[in-house]
């Protein structure tokens, strides 16, 4: 990649006609070579204004979810996130998300998207968790040797007959 961008910084300082270097900056987009044109420009290793904004809502967003996933916690340590038949995280999923909608454009509408987000997360979490120890133990219940004679069939045959 760095050859790429030094032929194409070569050529844009060339005497090349202006229309000429246009169609060349065009071929070289096109094949993938130049996304980010402040890389192209010399600004490579710069901190820019978007990459502060894009720290700030790295932070933000990270923030949102560290306190849905604290929030979460605690009250799966105080009663449990399953009430009856209703997933809690579940339910905090479907009002963030129903509140992210209802606000629109808000600031606060994105909050609202990553309180769902991270809701969904620990529901998603917390099911594949619960149906992979399931399956672990219906597994582990059928290992020869390791059920006893009452409820495995072929062991009680066996023991009924009399040799």
């Amino acid at each position: 990649m760095a050859a790429d961008i030094s032929l194409y910084k070569s050529v844009i300082a060339s005497d090349i006609p202006h229309e000429k270097k246009t169609a060349f900056q065009r071929i070289f987009e096109r094949l993938g070579g130049a996304r980010d044109r402040s890389y192209l420009d010399g600004k490579e290793g710069k901190i820019t204004g978007d990459h502060a904004h894009a720290a700030g809502l790295v932070a933000r967003d990270g923030a949102a979810g560290v306190v849905t996933g604290a929030a979460l916690g605690y009250v799966d340590s105080k009663m449990g996130l399953d009430i009856g038949p209703l997933p809690l995280d579940l339910a905090g999923a479907v009002v963030s998300g129903a509140g992210s909608v209802a606000l629109g454009a808000h600031p606060l509408a994105r909050e609202a998207r990553n309180v769902a987000s991270s809701c969904l997360t620990v529901l998603a979490f917390r099911k594949m968790k619960s149906f992979q120890e399931k399956k672990r133990a219906m597994n582990a219940a059928h290992v020869h040797g390791e059920t006893s004679y009452e409820t495995d069939p072929i062991l009680r045959v066996a023991k009924s007959v009399k040799g």
